[in-house]
């Protein structure tokens, strides 16, 4: 059995887990969701909550069922985002979609970060995207 504990990337080491856990602070601070207030700003229909902004082609759901948080960035049927937030877990997926196939796919949960499809890439500004956009509807700063 064989542990990786260092890649040799741009021809210096560093150690995986301290490069991942210094990104961790993201899902730390804004992860807090007022459900109600999801329920009063956004639109129920047949028991899932939508909102939508056609200006920025985003729609954001709320599944009360799976305990999720749905958003969509849509350029096109073949090219978009989506985020996935699971509230009890506290963990939150991304996913790139463009010409109707997976070019990112990653998630992230207990300051750990999964890839979920090969050669996928970290990008704490796209988990930072997300709540984000979630605040601004919602009017928390």
């Amino acid at each position: 059995n064989v542990k990786k504990d260092f890649a040799n990337n741009k021809l210096f080491f560093f150690n995986e887990d301290n490069v991942i856990n210094n990104q961790a602070h993201l899902l730390e601070f804004n992860t807090n969701i007022d459900i109600d207030l999801i329920k009063e700003k956004f639109e129920l229909i047949d028991d899932t909550y939508i909102f939508e902004d056609v200006n920025n082609k985003i729609l954001f759901y709320y599944l009360p069922q799976m305990n999720l948080i749905n958003l969509r960035k849509i350029e096109s049927k073949e090219n978009y985002e989506e985020w996935n937030f699971y509230i009890k877990e506290n963990s939150i997926s991304y996913i790139k979609i463009k010409n109707s196939i997976t070019i990112n796919h990653f998630s992230f949960k207990d300051n750990k970060y999964d890839c979920l499809i090969d050669n996928c890439t970290f990008d704490e500004e796209k988990i930072k995207y997300f709540f984000t956009k979630l605040n601004d509807i919602l009017g928390k700063n």
